[in-house]
């Protein structure tokens, strides 16, 4: 006899399983309650305080897999080793290799990893479906698609390799059903017993054929299920359910069993709140009807992205457990994909102090032990790789602490440090471009250079070992090598270390951690053990072996435990199995996500897979009726709480990509008004105060709005000690004026008694001080490449320039072949050592050859210059500051804190004045664009150069008598862009290039200096020129254009004079600079690290190209320190009221 229990979610089926077992346990009959693997654990559980230990005597909560076990057990067949998951995986690795040749559809698939466990997951649907490779092979040749067909025959070649590798020397529990129902039939195991069926929504081709041998032989078999008599349709909720319930009724008849009138459960049982039972009846209906009442215990919520979900739900919980009375144990939190929300979840629960329990498992290949092995396979199989060579190290088992391999990767990144070139001792500088200057650098270096070599040895040799051991090796000296190059790295010896230090923390995550060291570790081995003897003969290429051992190691996983009884439990709603909790949480019930919308995958289409069931063959459903089964899954999971149930959805991601909610929040609002489905922006920030530190999170959150909830936690909170230093911090990050170091003390011990300056740190002190703070007071930098760019152009000039022209004695004539042999050389040079023997892309070359062309336009441009001026290049990159240098130039504030100004000039000329006096130029190449403007040096920008200028003018006396500063300009270091019709003349060509490598900046206005400069003062080489009424009728210049030796303005032009400057403004320029740096210093040493930009126009010239903007706080309405624009005169007069005032 056969009889069936109907009943929707909720309705009491197994319950009404119980009853029925409780009044047949006293007989003598064996009862067999039958339920999937992963509900035996709760079954047995419930059972047993159901009925007690007496009363299960005789009853046997059990599953398919259980049933094959005990009848081998009880009547021979269960000898024999089992092949689990990575012997199957390592199996069908063979397989593959062994008819790789004769493959035609899959000939491309089979060369990709993935490619094996595909094959295995059809292999083990075809013999779910009681299917061998022929047979499947007979099946498929009935149909007239020619490319199933060749689909078909490699699947059977390659099903029927693998399945006599596997039958040699091992059991498949696949295939233990299909020997146990002959063995059943045989021994009449079921005979006369009561069989109970519960929890199945359907069933495999072997399973049915259990149960028909069930049918056939017990007393009476009784199956529940999850479906509604009522129902019809191939649209209807219960399709799946109702074709498992038909194909059961069938069977029956076909083994002329008589089938009852089916027990149908209309009463719900499992809902302790109403809302509940109406959402179960109405919620996927077509026309969902309204509740009509208060909706209380459903919520649908619609959260902004992950962490506020995450937060939403710590919140909730805390409030049904305080408020309501519920346990953690009550409480269940699932996700159809939990990855995504894992980690936000644990966070949150830490943060509103909730004990939990994530039923989840760990996969070993994300672990560093698996990572490091892949990494080392991936160097033997395609050759070395710097930044593979990196994590290798960062995986943390080679020895080194993490400051060395943090230190070593920057070197690698620093000099581009290709995979091949680790075979030979580094030896450029860690200073980049610049050598060691001085003892103490000199010290750092080498000591640097020995511990970088020393790690390069030991990796370089134990990797070049290994590659050379598993060259042409077979599976089993390919494990014997891997386990050798783990010895030699000290794998094991780092393993250890590391568990000895966790086990001093007796934390439960670090117990954890010590635990899951020790498995991946056992497990590696376990694998080596695995692949040598299964097929350790086996020629495989590293690539092979490495996508087998990856795709074996993803079998096994790490499984957790609960670490208190009272916990929440949050999981895959897949994997999580719970008896009736009063509370459910259902996350990212977003669109396609629930119900999941599956996507066809595998190695059939699933056009091909409908085609194949049509003529009989039991696949796995097709994508229509899986659609089904998810839009049921669904459904059970909304059905699971028996008091209170929240579903979720995320309205974006973390990224701001807008995501939709799932159409069953329409449905919600239709049964329940649109009140049940809230926004938590509505929430009261309030409801997420549940413990100090999400109290604390809400009121950083809104810690500037003037909100009665934001004053009452700051008055909580000024109570506390640790949070009212947390709250001080915040206020000040929020307040810029108060943006400064904590004393004297603290900015004296950051930036000593005695500061060494260049002039760009100057300036970026004053375009941002924050900036500065970060850059120069934390040493905080981005990392820097070696390597031939636009950024590293100007620097290759400079260097170019300097050595060609400290070759040079005579710039009267241009020797074009002469200078292009040097600068040849000098460039060839120079590079070579940059690149340290690297490829020279086609980019490299391209910029080598702009380079060049760039360099020689300049000299050709300088040569012309300098053969009629009288000014000499006397100094070529020359640093102030260094030994036999002009010393630098000291400033002290009334505190005694001294600033020394340093720095490297590109170029200083000088000339030999006739009263006997030096007059200096600064000159700079400049490779950008920039425009010098007076102004700048008002708001202490720009002014590099007569810092520069005054310093060798004050301290300069001794290598040049009766110094004199007489301009500062600006030298173009591009190839200029010629604006010019095309076809123009070559001698157009020419004159437009000289006019754009005119320099810019500002001279001296004295007669002398300037004639010096340029001898009919022209404006070809210096910023001034004078007008055409400087000039008499022979084109001679007049001789007032001076007028006492001064540049006559009427004559030289107000825009020209504007370039000019006395010898008195100078002296105004540097007490102005003077004053700037002892500002400077004193605002350093109280402390001053706002970050106030500096605004030009519209432009944050302190935010251009900063790499700190992220811990500034900055942002846009914020105060701003404003640039100040002057014309000369306004300049100068300003200049003069302030020292008026200083006096």
């Amino acid at each position: 006899m056969v009889h069936f229990i109907l009943g929707r979610a909720g309705s009491g089926k197994s319950q009404e399983v119980l009853e029925r077992v409780r009044q047949s346990a006293n007989g003598k009959q064996n009862i067999f309650v039958v339920v999937p693997e992963q509900f035996t654990f709760e079954t047995e559980r419930k059972f047993y305080h159901a009925l007690g230990a007496a009363a299960l005597r005789n009853v046997k909560i059990i599953s398919f897999s259980r049933i094959a076990h005990q009848v081998f057990k009880e009547y021979g067949g269960a000898a024999g080793d089992y092949a689990d998951d990575s012997v199957k995986l390592i199996l069908m690795s063979a397989a593959v290799e062994e008819v790789r040749s004769q493959l035609t559809a899959y000939a491309k698939s089979a060369e990709h990893g993935t490619f094996l466990q595909t094959m295995l997951e059809m292999v083990t649907e075809l013999k779910n479906a009681d299917l061998d490779g022929e047979a499947f092979f007979r099946h498929a040749k009935q149909l007239s698609n020619e490319k199933l067909k060749a689909k078909a025959g490699d699947i059977s070649l390659i099903y029927s390799v693998y399945d006599a590798m596997l039958g040699a020397h091992y059991k498949d529990h696949l295939d233990d059903l299909s020997r146990a129902v002959e063995k059943i039939r045989k021994h009449g195991y079921f005979k006369d017993s009561l069989i109970f069926i519960d929890e199945f929504k359907g069933f495999t081709a072997r399973e049915f054929s259990m149960l028909r041998v069930m049918m056939e032989t017990a007393q009476e078999v009784t199956v529940s299920l999850c479906l509604d008599p009522a129902a019809s349709g191939e649209n209807q909720l219960f399709y799946c359910v109702d074709q498992t319930y038909q194909k059961l009724k069938q069977l029956a008849r076909q083994g002329m069993q008589k089938v009852s009138v089916p027990t149908v459960l209309s009463k719900q049982h499992r809902f302790q709140s109403p809302e509940l039972a109406h959402l179960e009846q109405q919620v996927f209906s077509s026309s969902p009807k309204a509740f009509g009442e208060e909706c209380t215990h459903f919520k649908g919520v619609l959260a902004a992205n992950e962490y506020d979900e995450a937060d939403y739900v710590g919140a909730t919980i805390r409030e049904l457990v305080q408020e309501q009375g519920l346990r953690y144990r009550d409480i269940v939190v699932v996700s159809r994909d939990f990855q995504t929300v894992q980690s936000c979840l644990e966070n949150a629960f830490l943060k509103y102090e909730i004990p939990y329990y994530l039923d989840t498992v760990k996969n070993i290949g994300a672990s560093p032990l698996i990572r490091m092995i892949d990494l080392c396979l991936s160097c033997a199989g395609g050759g070395l790789k710097s930044d593979d060579l990196i994590s290798l190290l960062k995986c943390g088992f080679c020895g080194y602490t993490a400051e060395e391999i943090a230190l070593l990767e920057n070197y690698v990144f620093l000099w581009d440090i290709k995979g091949d070139q680790w075979e030979k001792p580094f030896v450029n500088s860690i200073f980049g471009m610049d050598q060691p200057s001085g003892e103490e650098e000199l010290q750092q270096h080498t000591l640097a250079l020995l511990g970088f070599n020393r790690i390069r040895e030991h990796l370089y040799t134990a990797l070049a070992s290994f590659r050379e051991q598993v060259s042409g090796a077979d599976a089993g000296q390919i494990c014997t090598a891997l386990a050798n190059l783990l010895e030699a790295l000290k794998v094991r010896e780092s393993l250890n270390r590391m568990i000895e230090e966790l086990k001093e923390d007796s934390l439960a995550e670090q117990i954890e951690q010590v635990r899951d060291h020790r498995q991946v570790w056992e497990i590696t081995e376990e694998i080596l053990r695995l692949i040598t003897t299964v097929i350790g003969r086996n020629k495989l290429s590293v690539r092979r072996f490495q996508e087998l051992f990856l795709a074996v190691a993803a079998n096994f996983d790490l499984g957790t435990l609960p670490q208190t009884v009272d916990c929440v439990t949050a999981g895959s709603a897949e994997r999580i199995r719970t008896d009736c909790p009063k509370a459910l949480f259902i996350l990212e019930a977003n669109d396609k996500v629930f119900p999941y919308i599956p996507e066809n995958r595998g190695l059939l289409t699933d056009k091909e897979r409908q085609d194949l069931i049509g003529i009989g063959v039991e696949l796995s459903a097709p994508l229509k009726d899986k659609i089904r089964e998810e839009k049921f899954i669904a459904y059970k999971s909304l059905a699971i709480p028996s008091q209170q149930l929240f579903v979720i959805a995320r309205k974006a991601d973390m990224k701001g990509a807008a995501k939709a909610p799932s159409y069953l929040f329409q449905q919600f609002k239709r049964m329940f008004g649109p009140t049940a489905v809230q926004d938590t922006d509505d929430v009261d920030r309030i409801y997420f105060c549940k413990t100090k530190p999400t109290a604390f999170s809400v009121l950083a959150y809104q810690y500037r709005q003037d909100h009665e909830l934001t004053a009452s936690l700051r008055e909580y909170f000024s109570h506390d000690p640790l949070y009212k230093g947390r709250m001080e911090r915040i206020s000040q990050s929020l307040d810029r004026s108060r943006q400064r170091l904590r004393d004297r003390e603290t900015a004296r011990a950051l930036y000593g008694d005695s500061i060494y300056l260049s002039p760009s740190q100057v300036e970026k002190y004053h375009a941002c001080k924050f900036r500065y703070f970060c850059e120069y007071g934390m040493r905080l930098r981005p990392r820097e490449r070696i390597q031939l760019n636009g950024s590293s152009r100007g620097l290759v000039i400079h260097h170019i320039l300097q050595a060609v022209c400290e070759q040079i004695d005579d710039y009267s004539f241009f020797d074009e072949e002469k200078i292009r042999g040097l600068v040849e050389r000098e460039l060839e040079a120079y590079l070579s050592d940059m690149l340290d023997g690297k490829s020279r892309s086609k980019r490299f070359l391209y910029l080598y050859r702009r380079i060049f062309r760039t360099i020689m336009l300049i000299l050709k441009q300088l040569f012309e210059e300098l053969s009629q001026s009288l000014f000499r290049p006397a100094e070529f990159e020359y640093r102030i500051g260094e030994p036999e240098h002009v010393r630098p130039l000291a400033i002290q504030n009334a505190d005694g804190l001294k600033l020394y100004l340093i720095g490297t000039v590109d170029r200083i000329d000088q000339y030999e004045a006739k009263d006997g006096s030096t007059y200096l130029r600064v000159v700079d190449y400049k490779s950008g664009t920039k425009e010098f403007a007076l102004s700048d040096l008002m708001n202490g920008v720009n002014l590099q150069m007569f810092l520069y200028l005054m310093c060798l003018e004050k301290n300069g006396q001794q290598f040049y008598r009766q110094a004199k500063g007489a301009g500062v300009l600006y030298m173009p270091a591009r190839e200029p862009a010629a604006d010019l019709q095309r076809g123009a003349a070559p001698e157009e060509i020419q004159k437009k290039v000289s006019q754009n490598f005119c320099m810019k900046g500002m001279v001296l206005d004295e007669e002398e200096v300037l004639r010096a400069m340029e001898r009919d003062l022209a404006g070809r080489y210096i910023p001034v020129s004078v007008t055409k009424k400087a000039y008499d009728k022979d084109h001679r210049l007049k001789e007032e254009v001076f007028i006492d030796h001064h540049a006559n303005e009427a004559l030289f032009g107000s825009r020209n004079m504007n370039f000019l400057l006395s010898s008195e403004q100078l002296g105004q320029l540097y007490r102005k600079l003077e004053r700037t740096l002892k500002q400077m210093a004193q605002e350093m040493e109280h402390g001053n690290i706002e970050a106030k930009p500096l605004r030009k126009s519209k432009e944050l010239v302190g935010c251009a190209y900063c790499q700190f903007q992220t811990a500034c706080g900055f942002e846009e309405g914020d105060d701003v320190t404003e640039y100040q624009s002057f014309d000369k005169s306004e300049l100068f007069e300003t200049l003069a009221r302030e020292e008026q005032t200083d006096r």
